[in-house]
């Protein structure tokens, strides 16, 4: 593909902003939106009467009619182009990702982090009553708008796009295989192979994040993959409160339950996670979440207290993690993305300020709000075959 290529009727490419694995990232000009477009191209033609393809275009009409969410980046368009390679067009996005905003300015003030955790709630609760999960939540794929008021909007990059509940398990997959490049905030049910991961794996990674928003560190990590197994088998993290001073104690007692090893013993909802952690620091959000926007669960968990640290919870449905999983799953990954996958945590100065939201300096550049988007279901592991590890942080669009 070049600069200047008609690749639609109404679509014509206009600056290429990068590469991800087979696939191109461009910024095009949409005749029919009358505007400029983030389109990404999927790395090769399928035949149109390909599983794949039909894999493809159910998961992406998904996402494009039904997610409609201001804390969803949007998906505006899919199909294939003249030469019958599916594409994607998204909406263009100006600010930074979750990570680049915590690298520069650090942790955020736990006002921020309420906010942060609310935005996220409100967008994967329209995704859950969907139906999907996104299971790849991670800093990357948390995208911060400025918004009308100068305060950050937060935004969910590729939801709807990753997988059906209950479709399919991890590590089945070579693409599967890829995306263990960022375990730190995966789910133990998605580490250790378990089969029909659901909603609860994307609450579990939401409270990873509120973790690191809150202290810029994940709660488990390790020197290798096989170490952070061991670290989530064992159950045991930092309290927040050590890492933060001045963070009141029902804190800890938010993460020891929303980071349960088993599902059924966490929260039950992204708006629980939500409310319980803006209760746990005793900062109101300023957007109240609607009770109506999130799925009801049935089989939570008949303790609802929240565990000691260190302690351990195996319940029948889920079943203890066998390490030969891990390293089953461990021997698919690259080398070089494996011992990328997982390095000791950087920890970042700390102030609380309880009174006063932290701003972030001014809006940057032009990003894409694409970042990740590599699968749909099994279609689009057909369509990339490369395994080298994503870009981190969204490709920069330069003027």
């Amino acid at each position: 593909m070049l600069e200047g290529d008609q690749i639609t009727p109404k679509m014509r490419l206009s600056r290429h902003l990068g590469q991800e694995g087979k696939s191109q990232v461009w910024v095009a000009e949409h005749v029919g939106f009358g505007k400029d477009v983030a389109v990404k191209l999927m790395g090769r033609a399928l035949s149109r009467n390909s599983s794949p393809l039909h894999r493809f275009q159910r998961e992406a009409d998904v996402a494009t009619r039904q997610i409609k969410s201001p804390h969803v980046a949007q998906i505006l368009e899919h199909g294939l182009t003249r030469t019958g390679m599916p594409y994607l067009v998204m909406e263009l996005l100006q600010g930074e990702d979750l990570g680049s905003r915590i690298a520069k300015t650090g942790p955020m003030s736990p006002k921020d982090a309420v906010r942060l955790v609310a935005q996220l709630a409100k967008g994967l609760g329209k995704a859950h009553l969907l139906g999907l999960v996104h299971r790849n939540l991670k800093p990357g794929n948390i995208f911060l708008t400025e918004g009308e008021n100068g305060d950050f909007e937060a935004k969910v990059l590729d939801l709807g796009l990753s997988v059906r509940a209950g479709i399919s398990s991890m590590g089945r997959t070579t693409s599967d295989a890829t995306h263990m490049i960022s375990p730190e905030f995966m789910s133990p049910e998605q580490i250790f192979g378990q089969k029909d991961v659901d909603f609860r794996a994307d609450l579990w990674a939401l409270a990873v994040l509120a973790y690191f928003a809150l202290s810029g560190r994940v709660p488990f990590s390790g020197a290798n993959l096989e170490g952070f197994g061991n670290a989530i088998e064992e159950g045991r993290f930092e309290p927040v409160t050590t890492l933060v001073p001045g963070l009141p104690s029902a804190v800890d007692s938010f993460f020891a339950k929303a980071l349960q090893r088993d599902p059924t013993a966490r929260y039950s909802a992204a708006k629980e996670v939500a409310d319980e952690f803006e209760r746990a620091l005793g900062v109101e959000a300023e957007e109240r979440t609607s009770r109506t926007s999130f799925p009801l669960v049935t089989n939570r968990s008949s303790s609802p207290g929240s565990r000691p640290f260190g302690s351990s919870t195996t319940t029948g449905s889920m079943r203890r993690p066998k390490l030969s999983s891990l390293k089953e799953i461990s021997d698919r990954i690259p080398a070089e993305v494996r011992d990328a996958a997982l390095r000791p945590p950087e920890v970042l100065p700390v102030t609380v300020a309880p009174d006063e939201s932290r701003k972030s300096s001014a809006l940057l550049i032009v990003l894409l709000a694409l970042l990740g988007i590599g699968t749909i279901v099994a279609g689009l592991s057909l369509l990339s075959g490369d395994t080298s590890p994503p870009p981190r942080t969204a490709p920069t669009a330069h003027p």
